[in-house]
């Protein structure tokens, strides 16, 4: 994991954000401004899957909040047969 910051929109929002590359750049690690979003971690491919999927980036904000003031973080990503996936798990 990369401990390089990076400024952006945050991918759910649009608010001011920072993001770190994990997985071997598969992966950001966003820490966003705003409260509903918090922690996530994206694939890159939800990332492009999710672009203009506003309805799904609410619903995955919401999602955030059940796992703020947890040790869980929320998790997006597509599996290798396609499947959209936003849940919390465990931090590691």
């Amino acid at each position: 994991m990369s401990n390089q910051s990076f400024d952006d929109a945050c991918f759910l929002c649009g608010q001011d954000s920072t993001y770190r590359h994990t997985d071997a750049a598969n992966r950001r690690a966003y820490n966003c401004s705003n409260p509903d979003c918090g922690e996530y971690e994206i694939s890159t491919r939800a990332m492009r899957r999710l672009e203009n999927a506003d309805d799904i980036k609410k619903e995955a904000m919401q999602k955030a909040k059940a796992c703020r003031d947890t040790d869980m973080i929320l998790v997006i990503e597509v599996s290798d047969d396609d499947a959209l996936s936003i849940r919390c798990r465990p931090r590691n």
